[in-house]
């Protein structure tokens, strides 16, 4: 690992003299090569109660290696440099993948005293890269601390289309979209919803059977808004593919016609929208090589906010300025559309120093649709690394708009 030539004397000492270590784990699933570490006990029983129990003389005491499926053996290591006393140095060097995994070791031993710092690197690097999100409503645990719940929720509801349509949907297991589909609010309709997830299903159970689909798909149904289709949407995306019950099907096209919702075990009765009417949205975009910026623009994804289609555009003026620029796309025929908005641009600091925050008032229409910065910031001083900006040529642009009506 990239940090560990700079981890203390004291770090490295401990994970080569082997001839100390008095504890052993035999880590991996079956279905992976499994590896036996060695540790030195008093460091685990220092921070970890149940690894105390585990490792002391007590009754709750394991005799001989200790057996762990759930822990990959590459995770552990990073858990004995932390635990050791090289956090400090490891946390800050981790991938994304490592850090939720780490997260998980850090919960199930209950070790307390590094989670704040790893909570907040996943809240650092969440942003990054879009395949992120897949990783971390993966794993249960990224749910169980509010303000990472809270940032995951929010991507789920900003990127809803986006990650439907995104071939890593499909891989997500059954907890992982549980997570998506009992979301309070998502930026898509709910028969989009509907749809992602018989399209899941179908990928799952290697079938288009209604019946298999369904099986797979069970315990998704009861958080599927059905009573919030249009009744013509709900007769073309709903009853063809064979998967609710007639029972089902006539007890919801009860509700179109009567407004009685549905009283069933695998019915939704919650006949309120999903998809919220914000007064605003915020969103970031990852500018990589930013040196090749002054070649060609660099373009964020696009989001759907009132119905226009928001997005960024990063450039070099020459390599003399950066330029930053909020665009706007309406999706409406009308040509005469038209927004009024309060825009925020920062180029975030990624050692914590202070962002750099700029702002205008302004409308949006079919003839304005570029507002920005043709001189955001010097690019020498964006380039100048000391300065926070820049970390492997790479930058972050956060864009928050809020409607001025």
């Amino acid at each position: 690992m990239e940090g560990d030539k700079n981890l203390p004397s004291h770090v490295s000492y401990w994970l080569t003299a082997s001839s100390k270590n008095d504890c052993f784990f035999v880590l991996g699933s079956e279905e992976k090569q499994t590896e036996r570490i060695g540790a030195v006990k008093i460091f685990l029983m220092g921070y970890s109660v149940p690894l105390r129990n585990m490792l002391e003389d007590s009754e709750l005491a394991e005799r001989g290696d200790m057996r762990v499926v759930d822990i990959e053996p590459g995770t552990f290591r990073i858990f004995l440099k932390c635990v050791y006393g090289g956090s400090d140095v490891i946390i800050p060097m981790l991938s994304f993948q490592e850090s939720v995994d780490l997260l998980y070791v850090m919960e199930k031993y209950l070790v307390a005293e590094f989670i704040p710092r790893v909570v907040s690197h996943i809240m650092l690097i969440l942003p990054l890269t879009f395949e992120n999100i897949f990783i971390a409503i993966s794993n249960p645990v990224c749910f169980l601390y509010k303000k990472l719940e809270d940032a995951l929720l929010k991507i789920l509801e900003r990127d809803t289309d986006n990650i439907f349509s995104s071939p890593m949907f499909l891989q997500l297991d059954t907890t992982a979209l549980q997570q998506i589909v009992k979301a309070k609010h998502l930026s898509t309709s709910e028969v989009r919803v509907w749809i992602a997830v018989v399209k899941w299903g179908k990928h799952a159970a290697n079938s288009k059977n209604g019946e298999d689909v369904r099986n797979h798909i069970l315990s998704h149904l009861k958080f599927i808004r059905f009573c919030t289709f249009p009744c013509t949407k709900f007769c073309e995306t709903v009853i063809p593919t064979g998967i609710l019950t007639c029972e089902e099907v006539n007890e919801i096209c009860n509700y179109f016609g009567t407004g009685d919702a549905p009283d069933l075990e695998y019915i939704c009765n919650n006949t309120n929208p999903r998809v919220e009417s914000e007064t605003k949205i915020t969103f970031v975009h990852v500018v990589k090589d930013i040196n090749n910026a002054n070649e060609k623009y660099s373009v964020s994804k696009k989001y759907l906010f009132h119905n226009c289609y928001w997005y960024i555009t990063v450039q070099s003026n020459d390599k003399i300025d950066l330029e930053v620029y909020m665009n706007c796309i309406g999706i409406s025929s009308d040509t005469s559309w038209e927004v009024q908005v309060d825009c925020n641009l920062s180029l975030i600091n990624q050692q914590s120093k202070g962002n750099l925050s700029k702002s205008l008032k302004t409308k949006f229409s079919n003839i304005n649709s570029v507002w920005g910065f043709s001189s955001f910031y010097s690019w020498n001083n964006l380039i100048n690394v000391s300065n926070g900006f820049l970390l492997d040529n790479t930058i972050i642009i956060m864009a928050q708009v809020k409607l001025n009506e």
